[in-house]
């Protein structure tokens, strides 16, 4: 599988956007609960990631169906370099101004963007390898869809330890732009 150059880059799109969110995830929860030491809003991080993938999930399978998928996922993960670019500047420009809403909607709009995109990027590998090797490429799929859940809170605990909240929200948003850039390089076959 991972001789197909199209579906290395795919897999490595999936593994990791999986590394970014999950870490994400992590700074941002650690954040809210640093402003509030609210366990409750400190849940409701979690709340708000999942908020929107009932909502949107029924229309994801239409929208790979109908739309260019790898224009799908580059619209995604700009998304998801707006969002922390967004948050980023308004800490970066006064600590004190950001509020546990703010971190809600981040994490929000990233679970937005993971149930537009994983329809998508599940269909562009049927695409890229095809029926006969989808079963394989879809397992290797999951194995870095796991192993990015354990990496991302891990690299963003290191992180947060020696490099401070600061430190840890730059890093993820070079994740966020490494991942648009490589996505930008995907070559899907066009859709049906």
């Amino acid at each position: 599988m991972l001789q197909n150059a199209d579906f290395r880059v795919i897999w490595y799109v999936g593994s990791l956007g999986e590394v970014g969110r999950r870490m994400e995830l992590l700074v941002l929860s650690w954040l809210v609960l640093q402003l509030t030491d609210s366990y409750f809003q400190l849940g409701l991080v979690l709340a708000f990631n999942n908020l929107s993938r009932p909502m949107v999930s029924m229309f994801t399978g239409y929208i790979a169906d109908r739309f260019p998928r790898g224009r799908i996922l580059i619209a995604g993960q700009a998304l998801n370099v707006l969002t922390t670019a967004a948050l980023l500047a308004v800490i970066a420009y006064d600590f004190d101004l950001i509020k546990p809403w703010h971190v809600f909607g981040a994490v929000f709009v990233q679970g937005l963007t993971k149930a537009i995109e994983d329809p998508s990027r599940r269909t562009a590998i049927f695409d890229i390898v095809g029926q006969g090797r989808l079963v394989n490429a879809l397992s290797l799929d999951v194995i870095s869809n796991n192993i990015g859940k354990m990496t991302g809170p891990i690299v963003g605990g290191i992180l947060l330890d020696t490099a401070g909240f600061m430190g840890a929200y730059v890093f993820l948003l070079v994740v966020h732009v490494s991942n648009l850039g490589l996505m930008t390089r995907l070559r899907i076959p066009s859709y049906q």
